[in-house]
């Protein structure tokens, strides 16, 4: 049997003198987050799984944005996950999400878009996300018919997410 002396000093030569903390390891990534967010063009099921992930929800993501409001499903009870959304229907969809809030904010003022009509369907959930600052203009213009980008999507739902609190 080693001698109890001995063992004291080898371990206090070695340096354990109690629990050491374990490091937590940093956390890997999500890589579909930074994928969705630098599309270019950015689908229903990349909005939902935006929505969740800002919104914390939990599940599944078609679930969650059914659940609470923030997207439809079509009258036919599909979702339709892989359909590309359009700024325009990004704009209703905001416009939707802020009716259904009892603090909705008013603007200020109404901006001048230059590719927008005063005939277009959309108009008005236009100038209310871009009063609101929930979109941006690019030069006077909105590109309504033009593909949603996942880093333009952030941006209104870190915005609307401000707005509602």
């Amino acid at each position: 049997m080693p001698d109890p002396y001995f063992l004291v000093i080898i371990v206090l030569l070695a340096g354990c003198g109690g629990k050491k903390e374990i490091e937590k390891p940093t956390p890997l990534p999500d890589y579909r987050f930074l994928e969705v967010i630098s599309k270019d063009s950015i689908t229903r099921g990349d909005l939902a799984y935006l929505f969740t992930v800002v919104f914390q929800g939990r599940g599944n993501e078609i679930n969650f944005v059914v659940k609470n409001r923030l997207m439809q499903r079509f009258p036919d009870g599909k979702f339709y996950p892989h359909d590309t959304v359009k700024r325009f229907q990004f704009a209703i969809l905001l416009t939707r999400i802020l009716f259904n809030q009892s603090n909705m904010p008013l603007p200020d003022s109404i901006p001048k878009i230059t590719d927008v009509g005063y005939t277009y369907f959309a108009r008005r959930a236009i100038q209310l996300v871009v009063s609101l600052n929930l979109m941006k203009l690019h030069g006077g213009k909105f590109f309504p018919d033009m593909p949603l980008t996942g880093a333009d999507a952030l941006f209104g739902m870190k915005q609307l997410k401000e707005i509602v609190k």
